[in-house]
């Protein structure tokens, strides 16, 4: 992340608005080892916005780490590097516990204490844990009632978000590009080509329902109050009880 040099032009419309408080801290190649920026850096993951101690944190994934900056002074704030890139999945938050997604080219997973965390923390205390195990390249995580639950193309884990320790998986048929929603205790899922999975949230892997939509869905669905709106490649559908 970073802003480009203000022309004069930019620079003055800044100065009357204070509509963009942050200046270019710093060039891109100087956030890579050696200063070298490695050929393939490209990312599609949404930046996540945390509050740490009061402090708003903007975390934004890239090719070979993930960064976070002060929203309010566009400063890097701390990075933890990896060896991937073609980073799709969004982080999450709670609980203290940020996890990050490293990328599809060598898929690793991440648990990271932004608290904690200052200056390169690829190798310190605030870097929880690790994996490489049924880590999604697609869809994002959820984290919700301290419980971590992934989806690969074809497998559904549950985890600790605190140690990366898994307490279950299980096979979802289809594969499975959009990202799983939590509600009521439970899990939507959709595949690729029109099959829909409900599973349990806790720690024991059980479906509760499957059925079909006329085609696959490739976006991920919302949750609007009680509502599920699901977009397959030729509807849109609005599920509620």
């Amino acid at each position: 992340m970073r802003c480009p040099p203000p022309t004069s032009r930019r620079r003055s419309e800044r100065n009357r608005s204070s509509s963009c408080p942050w200046e270019p801290w710093r060039r891109t190649d100087r956030t890579f080892p050696n200063h070298s920026v490695p050929k393939k850096t490209d990312c599609s993951s949404i930046p996540l916005v945390i509050d740490v101690a009061g402090m708003a944190l903007i975390v934004s994934p890239g090719g070979h780490g993930v960064r976070a900056y002060e929203a309010e002074t566009g400063r890097e704030q701390w990075c933890a590097r990896y060896e991937s890139w073609s980073v799709v999945p969004r982080p999450v938050f709670a609980d203290g516990v940020l996890i990050v997604c490293g990328g599809s080219a060598r898929p690793t997973m991440y648990g990271i204490r932004p608290e904690i965390a200052t200056g390169e923390v690829t190798n310190t205390p605030a870097l929880l844990w690790k994996g490489s195990r049924n880590v999604p390249t697609m869809p994002s995580p959820v984290l919700t009632g301290k419980r971590l639950y992934t989806m690969t193309a074809t497998t559904l884990s549950c985890l600790d978000p605190a140690t990366g320790k898994e307490f279950w998986s299980g096979n979802i048929p289809g594969q499975h590009l959009a990202s799983p929603v939590a509600g009521e205790g439970r899990l939507y899922l959709f595949n690729t080509t029109g099959g829909g999975a409900v599973a349990a949230l806790g720690d024991t892997f059980r479906i509760l329902a499957t059925n079909r939509l006329d085609n696959g869905c490739y976006a991920s669905p919302a949750i609007v109050g009680k509502a599920l709106l699901v977009r397959t490649t030729s509807h849109l559908y609005r599920i509620e009880e």
